[in-house]
């Protein structure tokens, strides 16, 4: 299934580590010279000199987390989690090793794991963004309730928040209630700034909605030809393996 349609629901957590270090007590050369790494993207480098430079500061928690978000880019989720471990048996309340661990987790695809660091993030920290995220753990889990109650509360501080309006319509999606679904996404679908991805989950809605003509057309009028056909051909896909029993939620979170 390509990205267009899955994963639909946009998981806001930022990534962790990444944050501007206080320069107190710290080596500030090496912590330049990794952020410029890290700026470029030149992980391994920028993983050897946040080392040389928590050598020096052994107890400084947001090297850790830098170095610990260096490792998530890696993809190497047991050593980025063991490293924010380390920092909340420093400070419990870190938000940055909270959302760190619950970002790896999700990354593991490892949503009950995830849900519990995420509620401390929510809890210490409710910015619409942190509370979207802990929605799309809420869908993730089967809570489609709970879900929406945490995008409800998360677009009354943001309201126009595209990328928050998307996760509400597509945890409706799961629910089956289309029809709320495709109303939500038509309001915004020709804001700036929404996402093919986006344009992609009103496409899926219309199919879901046994609307496939007017999908068909509504992909013809932002998609090229073979990724409208395409598209089409996977939301009809979608739609025949729900028909045939198969969890709509586990279709769309590529659990199956």
């Amino acid at each position: 299934m390509r990205k267009l349609a899955i994963l639909g629901c946009v998981i806001l957590l930022t990534l962790a580590g990444c944050e501007t270090i206080s320069t107190n007590n710290t080596d500030t050369a090496s912590i330049a010279l990794a952020d410029t790494a890290l700026k470029e993207r030149n992980i391994p480098k920028a993983i050897e000199l946040y080392q040389a430079a928590l050598l020096k500061n052994p107890f400084n928690v947001e090297i850790k987390n830098k170095l610990a978000g260096c490792y998530l880019l890696q993809n190497n989720i047991p050593q980025a989690l063991k490293i924010y471990q380390t920092v909340l048996s420093q400070d419990k309340k870190n938000l940055t090793a909270l959302r760190g661990i619950s970002r790896a987790y999700l990354l593991n695809g490892d949503a009950p794991a995830a849900r519990p660091s995420l509620e401390q993030v929510v809890a210490l920290s409710a910015t619409s963004n942190n509370i979207s995220a802990l929605g799309t753990v809420y869908d993730m889990l089967g809570d489609h309730k709970a879900a929406q109650q945490q995008y409800d509360l998360a677009l009354s501080k943001t309201p126009t928040d595209l990328a928050i309006i998307n996760n509400k319509a597509f945890s409706l999606l799961m629910t089956g209630d289309t029809k709320n679904a495709i109303a939500l996404l038509e309001k915004v679908i020709n804001t700036e700034g929404i996402t093919p991805q986006q344009r992609g989950n009103l496409a899926l809605a219309y199919v879901l909605n046994n609307e496939t003509d007017k999908a068909q057309t509504f992909l013809s009028k932002f998609f090229s030809p073979a990724e409208a056909q395409k598209s089409l051909e996977d939301f009809t896909a979608v739609k025949d393996r729900s028909a045939k029993g198969e969890s709509l939620r586990a279709i769309l979170f590529n659990k199956s």
